[in-house]
């Protein structure tokens, strides 16, 4: 493949995500006062995860942050971003801002090569770290924690047209989830809404958590977790058989009882894998995904070394 080209193995309508639009002159100064990470990233042109917790620093979401046509967007799940947005609206007391869940499309687009200049829609994406590229119409960005995958977002008609010319076939959603999965990023769901501190889901080794940026709201649990090393729960990749009930929010087991909280499940063709929020005393010892312990849990590498 050619500089300046664009191929992938696969391309997906990403309809289980939305974006919500931030937008208004004191968006920055709000966000920022709301959010884990440092908003002093988007004026770099890059993208990044973040989270927005709790005052009791629990998380309500884990997302992408964007900043494109003078507005930014947060990608969250669908099922959660109606709630997101009504809650973040109570928050804004006289700040000037607008908050909209958008009916913006986003597609993923999977396995380009990663040191490779992007072509796509009119737009070229370089090669380095968590860049983005956007026009009046469309906006590419590689995924955050991901440079292996790429996100394009704009109104239907112009992603499909940017899609036409992608090689490859159409995937489904279980196999974009997969890839979150296996690269370790979290998806917070409403079945596990306000269960986790934001370094249980390992967001400080994504860099999805500034300890420099000043308050938000939830910072003094996160930074009471991060100097005092009370982190006694992380976040593991497991594969096992098939488990209907193995879902967003279901526990896993050891013999001594409940060991953790699944945070995403997908299946493959002949096993599931998911992320699961583990009890570090336990996690590497035997699990199991029923409470007889009679399916066991294979523990599977991430992409980044979690301290134990």
């Amino acid at each position: 493949m050619s500089a300046g080209t664009f191929t992938v193995a696969n391309h997906t309508l990403l309809n289980d995500f939305c974006l919500i639009q931030i937008e208004g002159p004191d968006r920055y100064d709000f966000l920022q006062g709301q959010l884990t990470q440092d908003l002093a990233v988007l004026r770099e042109r890059k993208t990044a995860l973040t989270g927005w917790a709790t005052a009791k620093g629990r998380l309500l979401l884990a997302g992408q942050l964007f900043d494109w046509r003078d507005a930014v967007l947060i990608m969250v799940p669908a099922s959660t971003a109606g709630q997101l947005s009504a809650r973040l609206e109570m928050f804004t007391l006289r700040a000037s801002v607008n908050i909209v869940v958008t009916d913006l499309c986003i597609a993923g687009l999977s396995n380009h090569e990663v040191d490779v200049p992007v072509q796509i829609g009119g737009l070229v994406l370089d090669s380095s770290a968590a860049v983005c590229a956007a026009n009046d119409d469309l906006l590419v960005s590689q995924v955050a924690a991901d440079p292996s995958r790429l996100l394009v977002i704009g109104a239907h008609q112009a992603v499909e047209a940017a899609l036409e010319h992608a090689a490859g076939a159409r995937s489904s959603a279980a196999h974009w989830n997969l890839a979150n999965i296996r690269h370790g990023i979290p998806v917070i769901l409403p079945e596990t809404t306000e269960m986790f501190v934001p370094q249980m889901t390992n967001l400080d080794l994504l860099d999805g958590i500034s300890f420099t940026k000043g308050c938000y709201v939830g910072q003094e649990i996160v930074a009471r977790t991060a100097n005092l090393g009370r982190i006694k729960r992380r976040m593991f990749r497991y594969r096992c058989e098939p488990v209907a009930e193995l879902t967003a929010g279901a526990p896993i087991h050891s013999p001594e009882g409940p060991a953790g909280v699944v945070v995403t499940a997908a299946g493959t063709n002949d096993s599931l894998e998911f992320l699961a929020v583990t009890q570090l005393r336990l996690a590497h010892t035997p699990l199991y995904a029923d409470p007889a312990c009679k399916h066991p849990l294979t523990q599977c590498p991430l992409p980044y070394q979690i301290p134990c």
